[in-house]
């Protein structure tokens, strides 16, 4: 699995988990024990979830993290835009040889197909909220 999956994967387990213990907060610490990992790397995932408004720190003896918003205005695509990358198919950090026909063409021909790719991959994340996922997780219980 690529470490890009993994930090959606992972983003997603954590606000979870936030959302599951909703009127209290969570600390790292709690949710690295859910995911399974160390709490710096929670840390770190939590920041860039922050950042994007998803989730709000609460400060004092039993702070933690809290959801920034109602979860069922947080969609799928808001947590991969905040913890992925800007495309599922970056381009190489080398450039093919442009004397080569295949090696002159190849990012032209596969652009279309990977961007319609993406943008249903996009669509497809907006349609789903963490109260979907919620609803999910605590009906297979």
């Amino acid at each position: 699995m690529s470490s890009t999956n993994s930090r959606f994967r992972t983003a997603m387990h954590a606000l979870a988990v936030i959302a599951y213990v909703e009127g209290q907060q969570a600390t790292s610490d709690q949710i690295a024990a859910s995911v399974a990992t160390d709490a710096s790397v929670v840390r770190r995932l939590l920041s860039a979830l922050r950042e994007s408004g998803l989730v709000q720190t609460v400060g004092g003896r039993f702070g933690g993290y809290a959801l920034g918003r109602s979860s069922a205005r947080i969609s799928l695509l808001d947590v991969y835009r905040a913890v992925g990358p800007d495309t599922l198919f970056p381009m190489p950090d080398r450039k093919p040889n442009a004397d080569c026909p295949v090696g002159a063409r190849i990012h032209g021909v596969l652009d279309d197909p990977l961007d319609a790719a993406h943008a249903a991959l996009e669509q497809r994340l907006a349609a789903t909220s963490l109260a979907d996922v919620m609803q999910r997780i605590l009906g297979a219980g």
